[in-house]
């Protein structure tokens, strides 16, 4: 990822357009350009005020985005599966048994759909799925198509 520190932020500019005023705010950063336009005197005064605010900071700025590498979002270290089983473990004690069963029938369509699971292997019987309700645990079907 290539950083710089030669930033420079100019004032926040009014234009004017058929419906209404817009404000955009104008900055370079390793001598590109870059404006972004706001709605309101507020919202764009804010962002630029947070442009500033990195410069004086000392921060370091992405080429690419033209933002603080703070502005960055960061890549998420929990994959899709353990996400969704954060999310059902979360989820589970407040749902009605209906909604359990119906969750763990959609869930298994959806596995089918993704195809195999992170290992390569179907899905493992979880204690959510419809095991825990008395349902047979049937092999995966084969999807369509």
């Amino acid at each position: 990822m290539d950083t710089t520190f030669d930033v420079r932020v100019w004032q926040i500019e009014r234009g004017s357009g058929k419906l209404r005023e817009s404000y955009g705010v104008r900055w370079s950063v390793g001598g590109k350009r870059r404006r972004k336009t706001f709605q309101t005197f507020a919202l764009a005064d804010g962002f630029r005020a947070e442009l500033v605010t990195a410069t004086h900071a000392g921060g370091p700025f992405n080429m690419s985005t033209g933002l603080p590498d703070r502005h960055e979002p960061k890549a998420s270290s929990v994959g899709w599966y353990d996400f969704a089983v954060q999310f059902t473990d979360a989820q589970w004690p407040r749902v009605s048994a209906n909604h359990r069963k119906n969750g763990a029938h959609a869930d298994d369509r959806h596995h089918c759909a993704d195809g195999p699971g992170p290992t390569g292997r179907p899905f493992p019987p979880g204690p959510y799925g419809p095991e825990r309700l008395g349902f047979q645990h049937q092999p995966p079907r084969r999807c369509p198509g």
